[in-house]
């Protein structure tokens, strides 16, 4: 309890300047597009973005699956997607809400029921359209490949419920993995406000929560891997098992080894 005062002041300060990124990117969106928007922001947030994999389609109804191992990974994906017309599928947030050029790229999933069928209603009716959609399916933050590969692996099994859903909404709609790795800076998790967490997944948001905010923790490359289309939700999950377990220990090896 004695802690909480620095706690508070710690992220009031930090808060404020993620504030002013957030509004000057959501201002950048209505005048660069979001893709580009994206790219100008994630120099902020991470160094140098390598994209492997297959190209994602440029038209179409698609649904792209991305894994969370930080509150950061969505403009690693957004600075390769060259697709105007995606949107992504966003927990309800007021923050997200005070953004609306970039509301214009979201579709708010409401806790309560009639809310979430209407959410599902408006990506059907987007896939209708040809559009893209951006799923977080296991819908919390998840391990980051790169640091524990078998938790990043455990945690695909959790992506089959949403995938089932929202992969139902269109006959044709293709599917496609988008897996990052290396975003989350192995140094977050020695920082001794972790410490006082118990609760694993509370230490998991907190260290993703701590990189987002300091500068410190931005600078490691990132590499973004995307899969092959399939039609089904099994298929897409065993892309993003190759993914995740492709020479795993060999590039977690490297990876830590920069950070030690």
């Amino acid at each position: 309890m004695r802690w909480q005062p620095f706690f508070r002041v710690f992220f009031q300060a930090s808060a404020r300047g993620l504030a002013r990124e957030l509004l000057e990117f959501d201002h950048n969106i209505a005048q660069i597009g979001l893709q580009k928007a994206a790219q100008k922001l994630l120099k902020n947030h991470s160094g140098l973005v390598q994209h492997k994999g297959l190209d994602i389609p440029k038209t179409g109804p698609l649904l792209i699956s991305i894994n969370h191992p930080g509150l950061a990974d969505i403009l690693v994906l957004l600075s390769i997607l060259d697709r105007p017309d995606v949107r992504i599928i966003a927990a309800e947030r007021s923050l997200l809400r005070a953004l609306p050029n970039l509301c214009n790229h979201l579709i708010f999933l409401g806790d309560k029921l009639q809310l979430r069928l209407s959410s599902i209603r408006e990506a059907k009716a987007h896939f209708n359209r040809g559009g893209c959609m951006i799923l977080f399916a296991k819908g919390s933050i998840e391990s980051d490949p790169l640091i524990d590969s078998k938790a990043a692996l455990e945690s695909l099994e959790g992506w089959k419920e949403s995938l089932n859903v929202f992969a139902s909404l269109h006959p044709e709609v293709r599917l496609q993995a988008a897996i990052v790795k290396g975003i989350r800076h192995p140094a977050t998790f020695n920082n001794p406000l972790l410490r006082l967490q118990g609760d694993p997944k509370e230490r998991d948001w907190l260290a993703a929560t701590l990189q987002l905010m300091l500068k410190r923790y931005r600078q490691n490359p990132v590499e973004i891997h995307t899969s092959g289309l399939v039609n089904r939700v099994g298929d897409l999950i065993g892309e993003a098992r190759g993914i995740v377990i492709g020479d795993a220990n060999e590039l977690k090896s490297n990876f830590m080894r920069k950070w030690e």
